[in-house]
């Protein structure tokens, strides 16, 4: 029987080496690649809190200049400071802008439109600042949120303004171009619901979460239409909402493909070269004197 030559043994352990030690790097860094996305992940979730919060708190502090430099404006008619609303409000950060009076209604164009029963309303009547949960607009038909804050001016019955947010354009106003399509990021109220942006119910998944109860930045992970979806959530400081930014396993394999390749691209090369110094190494043997 003939024997094996020494310089095959050689370079078939050496491959198997090789192939070995790949799949054992792999599979110790795509644990810490792993971790690493998630602390990138929950570093985003914490950036879109912040964007969001400054986004609103800065609203809100616009449309008390509003309301300062209409109250500094003496002798106004309704309509004229209806004028100087929709002027404002071309440089605004809000959709639109709403003189509040204390009859409950809301001066829309030449309607006035009754908002009596909303809760921001019976708030304004109390001199109280702050933003609504999402409601369905009286004015379009639309979800909305509105930052409101008072204006009295007892003359012409007015009580408050209102600054509105269309919540489509809310969850399309910070972008997430860095992701492309597979990610998103949504505004979740405080039982999970989502306030803006669509796809599946998160509610009954967060309910589990102890951190979303706690209110503090957390993961979740869970299956959509055959895709799994990796969720990290970070706390706002409106209304007890949470920002929620998904991820799908089309953004993990992205991550892992570029060194997955590489790797493999390292064992071709390494493979080659170790087949091509055996083929050299043969006929030095051949020629070799007995």
């Amino acid at each position: 029987m003939k024997r094996i030559p020494w310089f095959v043994i050689a370079v078939t352990v050496s491959v198997l080496m090789i192939i070995s030690t790949f799949f054992g790097y792999f599979r110790n860094n795509s644990k810490k690649m792993g971790e690493i996305s998630d602390q990138y992940m929950d570093e985003i979730a914490a950036g879109y809190s912040q964007l969001i919060n400054a986004e609103l708190n800065d609203s809100a502090s616009y449309l008390e200049n509003v309301s300062v430099m209409l109250q500094e404006e003496k002798n106004l008619s309704l309509e004229q400071m209806k004028d100087k609303i929709d002027e404002m409000v071309i440089n605004s950060p809000f959709n639109y802008i709403r003189i509040i009076r204390d009859n409950g209604t809301s001066l829309y164009e030449d309607s006035a439109i009754n908002i009596g029963d909303r809760d921001y309303y019976k708030k304004l009547t109390d001199g109280r600042s702050g933003i609504s949960q999402p409601v369905m607009s009286r004015y379009i038909d639309e979800r909305v949120i509105l930052v409101y804050t008072p204006l009295v001016v007892k003359d012409l019955g007015v009580i408050g303004v209102t600054g509105i947010f269309e919540l489509d354009d809310l969850a399309t106003k910070f972008s997430t171009d860095t992701f492309s399509e597979n990610a998103s990021y949504h505004i979740v109220d405080r039982e999970g619901e989502m306030i803006t942006g669509e796809g599946a119910s998160i509610k009954n998944i967060l309910s589990k979460e102890d951190d979303f109860h706690n209110r503090k930045p957390g993961k979740i992970s869970y299956q959509d239409g055959g895709s799994l979806i990796n969720g990290y959530y970070s706390p706002l400081y409106v209304n007890d909402w949470f920002v929620y930014v998904k991820l799908s396993d089309k953004i993990s394999a992205a991550m892992v493909t570029p060194f997955r390749n590489n790797a493999l691209l390292f064992i071709v090369r390494g493979s080659l070269a170790l087949g091509l110094l055996a083929l050299a190494f043969v006929p030095l043997r051949d020629c070799t004197p007995g």
